[in-house]
Order: structure tokens, then C-alpha cells, then sequence
């Protein structure tokens, strides 16, 4: 007897390439979208880093008015939230796919460096909310100059 690895997710594949084929029949138009909607909860990609100085944090979200965001700092946890209104509201337009995702986020982000709070900066351009988070000067690197001698 032999055992053999079974990998549910290449069942995936199998699956997208059965859609592939059904759909080849139908032309563009009547072609149903099968990807799921999203008028529920989504998560915008973060990146998180560190410098000497300070945390920055950048978040890509493309789409979204400066308006619709709100920026939190309280009990050291860092809160963003938004949404991304869909545009295709119009009863008229009969839409054959829709990829992006839409509707309102919310991510948290825990500092366990004291920050300096006041100081705590956000930009948005080009889809991409910058914020910087200004370490506290207690816990900023220092450095020690040795004496030599008496």
C-alpha cells in the first residue's frame, strides 16, 4: 500500500477550469459573474515600519475620499476605518463583473512603544494613507559617551 498527499486547494484549479470551459459556450454578455459580492467587512493591505524616530504605518486604500476615513489613537491602539462606496448604483447600468471590493473596514493596530500622541501625523495621495507615529523621547535610543580616565 502506498500513501499518497491529497491537496484540497488543487481542487480549486480543477473547479476554475470546469467554470472556464461552461463559460467558453456563452459569449461576454450572458456571462454569469461568480465571484462573491462584497458589501461586507474588508481589509486594507498595511505595511508597518520602523525607524530611529518613529513607526510608519502606510495602508493602501485606492478609491476611498479622505473624508470617508477616521484615524484613532487611544490606550495605545492605532484605529483606522472607512468605506469604500460603490460607484455602479445606477439602476440602468447592468454590471457583468465586479472584482473590486466595496463597503467599510476597520484595522487596530497595538503600540507597545510609548508614543507621542500629540505629535501623531496622517497623509493621503495617490490611494495611500501615510501615518506616522513619533516615538516618545524616553524611549528613543541614547547615546553614552565613555570618559576616559578620571
Amino acid at each position: 500500500m502506498k500513501l499518497v498527499h491529497f491537496y484540497p486547494n488543487s481542487l480549486n484549479g480543477l473547479t476554475k477550469e470546469i467554470d472556464s470551459v461552461f463559460n467558453s459556450f456563452f459569449d461576454e454578455s450572458t456571462r454569469v459573474n461568480t465571484e462573491r459580492k462584497s458589501d461586507h467587512n474588508w481589509q486594507p493591505r498595511v505595511d508597518v515600519r520602523e525607524t530611529e524616530d518613529a513607526f510608519l504605518l502606510v495602508a493602501e486604500l485606492p478609491g476611498i475620499s479622505k473624508d470617508d476615513l477616521k484615524i484613532e489613537f487611544e490606550d495605545s491602539v492605532l484605529r483606522i476605518s472607512g468605506e469604500r462606496k460603490s460607484n455602479s448604483e445606477d439602476e440602468n447600468i447592468n454590471v457583468l463583473r465586479s472584482e473590486r471590493v466595496f463597503g467599510k473596514f476597520n484595522r487596530s493596530f497595538k503600540v507597545n512603544t510609548r508614543v507621542n500622541a500629540d505629535k501623531i501625523e496622517a497623509g493621503y495621495e495617490n490611494g495611500l494613507l501615510t501615518i506616522t507615529l513619533p516615538k516618545s523621547e524616553e524611549v528613543k535610543p541614547k547615546s553614552i559617551k565613555v570618559k576616559v580616565g578620571k
